[in-house]
């Protein structure tokens, strides 16, 4: 996304799955929550490690045009 300049709006897709019914039970949100939590450590810990090894906090997709 960051390549292609565009949005995503992640709260969309769990508003359907609830509205859907698949996620009806407490378990299944505990689930959900515990899954969000480990995604947003591991993403933490590689931008961690990407700045310790290349010294900047997120790689250069796209390179600005200065006129």
């Amino acid at each position: 996304m960051i390549a292609t300049d565009t949005n995503h709006a992640p709260a969309c897709a769990t508003t359907l799955i609830v509205s859907l019914g698949l996620l009806s039970t407490p378990l299944q949100v505990g689930i959900m929550v515990a899954s969000v939590v480990i995604l947003v450590a591991v993403h933490a810990a590689v931008l961690s490690l990407f700045k310790q090894v290349v010294g900047d906090a997120h790689p250069v997709y796209r390179v600005e045009r200065q006129e």
